[in-house]
């Protein structure tokens, strides 16, 4: 389903105009752009365009609903979450590293509990 401009959550008329001036018709057209680009394009300041996009994914997800994935999208996103769980990974093993290094024990075996604390939320996220 196509949808206007307008009906983009923050996109009045004066950004509509904008925004077709610089070839963008629909909500649909601007799915696939950065908000860095999309600000050069425009004119439009760059928050202001990262919060056209997140409202494009918002608008998109409430019209196709939760239609499930094709089996290609299904094997890009399993592809894209395991390359984030692997360098999440490595990420939480340089930045303990470092806490090491940097805190005394104690500051250290506190951060070691938030840590811990944050890992068992992030294992417990269903993001299928």
């Amino acid at each position: 389903m196509m949808s206007t401009l307008t009906q983009i959550r923050g996109v009045g008329t004066a950004t509509a105009a904008k925004l077709q001036a610089a070839g963008y018709a629909t909500a649909e057209d601007l799915s696939s752009i950065s908000a860095v680009d999309l600000s050069q394009q425009t004119g439009i300041p760059v928050k202001t365009a990262e919060n056209i996009i997140l409202a494009v994914a918002d608008l998109t997800e409430d019209l196709t609903g939760d239609q499930p994935l094709s089996e290609a999208s299904q094997q890009l996103a399993g592809q894209v979450a395991e390359a984030v769980a692997t360098d999440f990974g490595a990420q939480v093993k340089a930045y303990r590293k470092l806490a090491k290094k940097k805190f005394s024990k104690k500051k250290y075996r506190k951060y070691r509990k938030v840590e811990d604390a944050y890992l068992k939320v992030i294992q417990g996220l269903d993001i299928t």
